[in-house]
């Protein structure tokens, strides 16, 4: 077996793919409270492998994890997927969850009164912020529509030096 073979299929036991779109990292599993924080340590790890800047990283970590604990209360009873893509050529990193929800996701546009700046709200509601940050730090953001349920994604390029 070739080295590269052997490389290969060592990346692919660990959910890693070399694709003519980049190097993946691909993850399913079910709904569970642990996910987001699995998915932000797994994505570290492999960021710092794929050397990507830490400035940038930080960014697809934070929405990372709002995009996989959004598809994990969108559809709680089934599987949900995860993947990030680095384009080596660009250093562009895109981050997608699917669920398998039909709902579509709707960005809010907060307005804030100096009520919802409390730390404990009355009714304990949180939430809905997630989106508004995952657009305000990607350069793009959007909702594909599957047969069986939608991914979530955002596109981040790397900051110029």
């Amino acid at each position: 077996m070739s080295q590269e073979m052997a490389k290969n299929e060592k990346a692919a036991l660990a959910g890693i793919r070399r694709s003519a779109a980049g190097i993946e990292l691909n993850l399913t599993t079910r709904p569970a409270p642990d996910v987001p924080a699995t998915v932000r340590s797994l994505l570290r790890l492999r960021f710092a492998s794929w050397r990507v800047p830490a400035d940038l990283a930080e960014d697809v970590l934070l929405a990372a994890v709002e995009l996989v604990s959004n598809a994990c209360d969108a559809a709680p009873d089934t599987e949900i997927a995860f993947r990030a893509r680095l384009d080596p050529a660009t250093g562009a990193v895109w981050v997608g969850a699917w669920d398998t929800c039909r709902g579509m996701p709707t960005a809010r546009r907060p307005e804030l009164t100096i009520e919802d700046i409390d730390a404990l709200p009355e009714d304990h509601a949180f939430g809905g912020w997630g989106l508004p940050l995952v657009a305000a730090l990607a350069a793009d953001c959007g909702v594909t529509r599957t047969a069986d349920g939608k991914w979530v994604h955002a596109v981040f390029l790397p900051r110029p030096r």
